[in-house]
């Protein structure tokens, strides 16, 4: 394959790489960050090293390259889904306040916010929500306190689960800022806010 003469190549998954060389250098950026190329581009049957860049695979075919990420994909806003509990009003408004303020400094991009009434409804939206193709990750907030039995454990419990599920079964992480369980009442008030921005902070950092 040549800059002149471009022709598709279809991997053993059936994708359909670009066919010209520029195109096809932005299309595996997009996936692939840093030297983690190597499974692939054996796979596909490329001359490969464990220390290969993208740029050392694809460095014939394209000329004055921007660097192992192109300059399309730099700084680019990543799509987030927020889904938080209103049972605790106040305490989730900042909750979200901070998630916001986060998102904004950050590259963040929410475009999805969902509020339920408590924790057992929380992974059926989440789950709406990472099924959105827009949505990279998502986090989810909220507080469980401590009642009179041990349903709120039983319940954080079964949440927890469901939400370390989803993030396998769909290949998007979740941040969690879940205060609790079984939190008491002068526990939640300096635990608000930076639970939440741990909970964004965590996903962005996956998200890189």
């Amino acid at each position: 394959m040549s800059p002149r003469e471009p022709t598709s190549h279809r991997t053993k998954n059936s994708a359909v790489i670009p066919s010209e060389a520029r195109d096809l250098y932005i299309w595996i950026s997009g996936i692939f960050t840093g030297t983690k190329i190597h499974r692939f581009a054996s796979g596909q049957g490329f001359p490969a090293s464990p220390e290969m860049t993208i740029k050392d695979l694809f460095g014939r075919f394209v000329e004055d390259l921007p660097g192992e990420r192109p300059t399309e994909y730099k700084n680019m806003p990543k799509n987030i889904a927020v889904v938080i509990g209103s049972f605790h009003h106040k305490e989730a408004e900042e909750m979200i306040d901070e998630v916001r303020d986060f998102a904004a400094k950050n590259d963040l991009k929410i475009v999805k916010e969902t509020w339920v009434p408590g924790s057992m409804e929380k992974p059926l939206a989440l789950k709406r929500a990472l099924l959105d193709e827009r949505v990279a990750g998502a986090v989810v907030l909220g507080i469980i306190e401590r009642g009179e039995t041990k349903h709120g454990l039983v319940m954080a419990q079964a949440v927890t689960s469901a939400i370390i599920g989803l993030q396998l079964d769909l290949m998007k992480p979740v941040g969690v800022g879940i205060l609790g369980p079984e939190i008491l009442p002068e526990q939640i008030p300096p635990r608000v806010r930076p639970y939440a921005r741990n909970a964004v902070k965590a996903l962005a950092e996956v998200l890189q």
